[in-house]
């Protein structure tokens, strides 16, 4: 805070800045010195007088400091494209400089792509519109909280929904745009890597990608039927579908595909919850992971920063990279000071990695994605010449929506929900607002935007990459959708497709509609 009004360090402070900070917290939006000056200047001045009652001012100093002019407007980031991101790479420059930051004239070059974060301004901007136009929302919109700003009228600023966007290279871990909320003006409070939100079922992808390194094929059939399982306090849960539907026997790849929650529910139980924890941990979740049947859809709080992070364990096929916001640091001189350098790191199986795009890529391409991002009549329709897999992610209760893709040169996450959790609308999905997002912003960095306002987006800004390849050492077979067995005469053969296996992995019975059960995981 202090670096943000003041551009100084918190010890740096005079009593007059001080005393401003410490009057803001108790209602940020009535006592901000940007949106509310002369509440902000009668709220210091209660503070300084606090100070001299508990000795911390002389009474002499009093109207020194509370004539002390009011920052009216930030003193950083003011005028930046992208100023979540500006104000994280000042934190870990601060970090590491310490006051030469400001006194030694140092250049620092970052991995911003400013086209990219305009891309990603609109495409949120378009979300948030899509999500208060919705029947049924019935919070304040981000319109109506200005407008009370405006006449004076105090308002909670957590009714207004909020969002974030993180766009990154999977190769190397460079961020590329970044949006931690609505307003860097009313809100600093950069979500993108610093808030703790539940997953919902973006956490699917860790339970399957735990089967599948644990050789369970994706055409591994489990019945679609309720679960009971005891909780600790000796009650019962009793989870459901999100269509309230139970389907009977479906194989992995569908049921990710639909993400039904039933099916990551016993995955899990097959695989073990360590198992699962542990994946997750290695492929970039450093926040805490109970190991209860919750957790498999989603009942675990991630940092989304760490979420793109996992998932570009899958775009770059099994190397996870950390993601980084700077490239250099040069003194006055130019003579290098700091070089970071990409930190990539192999945490899977490069052909379960493989596997894993194949089952994501099914996820945009006929799943719960599908209709958000590809249909050809839907809000986005991306040509299916960008390869891409992703997962959308949505709470029981509707009050965090995710999706977080990837292609193979860029990944994308975003999210949407109230920093005081709630329902953002009746049933809320990640398919019905972030996946829309995502979608077009792809479609603006890869093919430009020719009706744009803003002449830097008419253009694409970077090229279209070549579709991931099917990896050497895995096997594939023409296999019955349905039924999970090799495809044969006595099935469908419109719902036949190519599947990727584990070498050992692959199924060895033909299908025979007659014969459809549940299967058993191949031996180690």
């Amino acid at each position: 805070a202090a670096r943000n009004y003041f551009a100084k360090n918190a010890s740096d402070l005079n009593p007059a800045e001080a005393a401003l900070l410490a009057a803001i917290p108790n209602l940020p939006g009535y006592y901000s010195p940007l949106l509310r000056p002369e509440n902000a200047e009668r709220r210091r001045r209660l503070v300084l007088r606090r100070m001299i009652d508990q000795g911390f001012l002389p009474p002499e100093d009093f109207e020194r400091y509370a004539n002390a002019p009011i920052p009216t407007e930030r003193a950083v980031a003011g005028g930046s494209v992208a100023p979540y991101f500006e104000e994280w790479v000042r934190q870990i420059l601060d970090d590491r400089f310490g006051s030469k930051l400001y006194t030694a004239g140092l250049n620092a070059y970052t991995t911003l792509d400013v086209r990219m974060q305009r891309a990603a301004d609109v495409s949120m901007k378009e979300g948030w519109a899509r999500i208060e136009a919705r029947p049924g929302f019935e919070h304040l919109t981000y319109q109506a909280y200005q407008d009370s700003i405006a006449a004076g009228v105090v308002l909670d600023d957590q009714q207004y929904v909020q969002g974030l966007f993180i766009a990154l290279d999977p190769w190397t871990g460079s961020v590329r745009a970044m949006i931690g909320g609505r307003d860097f003006k009313t809100s600093k409070f950069n979500r993108a890597n610093q808030a703790l939100r539940q997953a919902g079922s973006g956490f699917k992808p860790f339970v399957y990608t735990a089967a599948i390194a644990s050789r369970i094929p994706t055409t591994f059939v489990i019945v679609d039927a309720p679960v009971v399982t005891m909780q600790v306090d000796g009650t019962e849960w009793r989870p459901g579908n999100f269509s309230n539907r139970f389907e009977g026997p479906m194989t992995l790849r569908t049921g990710l595909m639909r993400s039904q929650n039933m099916i990551a529910i016993k995955l899990a139980e097959e695989v073990g919850l360590e198992s699962v924890a542990q994946t997750a941990r290695r492929m970039g979740i450093r926040s805490e992971i109970e190991r209860y049947h919750s957790t498999a859809i989603g009942a675990v709080e991630v940092i989304p920063l760490q979420m793109a992070e996992a998932y570009s364990t899958f775009a770059n096929q099994g190397t996870k990279v950390k993601p980084f916001p700077i490239l250099r640091v040069e003194d006055a001189a130019g003579r290098i000071l700091w070089d970071p350098q990409p930190e990539r790191t192999e945490v899977l199986d490069p052909l379960v990695a493989r596997i894993m795009i194949s089952m994501l890529e099914g996820v945009v391409a006929g799943g719960t994605g599908y209709n958000a991002i590809r249909y050809e009549y839907g809000p986005v329709a991306l040509p299916y010449e960008v390869a891409a897999g992703g997962k959308t992610g949505t709470t029981n209760d509707g009050t965090d929506i995710w999706f977080n893709g990837f292609t193979p040169n860029l990944l994308a996450t975003v999210w949407f929900g109230m920093d005081l959790p709630q329902e953002i609308w009746p049933n809320a999905t990640g398919a019905g607002a972030p996946a829309p997002v995502w979608g077009n912003f792809l479609k603006r960095v890869y093919y430009g935007d020719p009706d744009a306002l803003d002449p830097e987006l008419r253009e694409p800004v970077i090229p279209i990459p070549e579709p991931w390849a099917i990896s050497d050492g895995l096997v594939t077979r023409l296999i019955d959708a349905s039924t999970g067995k090799l495809a044969s005469q006595w099935c469908p053969q419109d719902e036949q497709r190519l599947e990727m296996f584990l070498p050992g992995t692959e199924p060895m019975e033909y299908c025979d509609r007659d014969d459809f059960g549940l299967f058993r995981a191949p031996a180690n």
